[in-house]
This record gives structure tokens, C-alpha cells and sequence, in this order.
């Protein structure tokens, strides 16, 4: 996707937002283009929103906001991320690790482990 196309996206999933912002799905695609775009605040806080709204992923979208949310050092939603994988795919040794290690860097480090 080039620059413009990844422009006209934004607007279309903005626009979804404004329509229904209720729906978490719009908030993680728009969330997801600006990150791509560079706009990394924006992103984040468009995924954030996703998740607060209750935005139920597939594997591969949960590892991609890992990714961002890693790259913020933002280990509260980290961790809440690597539950909702352990859900798709509980017998991963790796997301249950993941999952002790955010735990013990988050603000709520009692929450990895409930």
C-alpha cells in the first residue's frame, strides 16, 4: 500500500469511526494505518480504544499490536494483549512467558497472573 492509498484508508476508517464509534474493528484498522503512516501516537491511542471497546482479534492482530504497544514500553496492555492470544492459543510456552515477564514490568503486576 503507498503513501496515498494509506491516506485515503485513514479517511475511510476516520470516517467509520464518526459513523458507529462504538465499533472497535473500525478503531483497530484506522488505529493501525496511522501507526503504519508514522503516526504513532495516534495509532496507539486508536488501538488502545479498539481494545477498551472490547475489539476481539486473531492471533496475527494481537502480535501486531504487541509490536506497537512494545515498542511504547506499554506493558499494562501488553500483558493484556498476551492474555487474549493464550486464549487463541493456549499451548504457546512463549505467551505464557510473555505474559510473566510484562506482569513484572507493568504498573499492575498483580494482573499478569490473574
Amino acid at each position: 500500500m503507498n503513501k496515498q492509498d494509506k491516506t485515503k484508508a485513514a479517511e475511510y476508517f476516520k470516517r467509520a469511526v464518526e459513523l458507529n464509534p462504538e465499533v472497535g474493528l473500525s478503531l483497530w484498522y484506522w488505529g493501525i494505518i496511522e501507526f503504519d503512516r508514522g503516526n504513532e501516537k495516534l495509532g496507539v491511542d486508536l488501538i488502545g480504544q479498539a481494545l477498551d471497546k472490547g475489539f476481539i482479534g486473531s492471533e496475527s492482530d494481537y502480535l501486531k499490536m504487541i509490536t506497537v504497544f512494545y515498542r511504547k514500553g506499554d506493558y499494562n496492555k501488553l500483558v493484556l494483549l498476551y492474555q487474549k492470544i493464550i486464549v487463541l492459543n493456549p499451548n504457546n510456552p512463549q505467551y505464557h512467558a510473555s505474559v510473566a515477564v510484562g506482569g513484572s514490568r507493568s504498573a499492575n503486576s498483580g494482573q499478569a497472573f490473574s
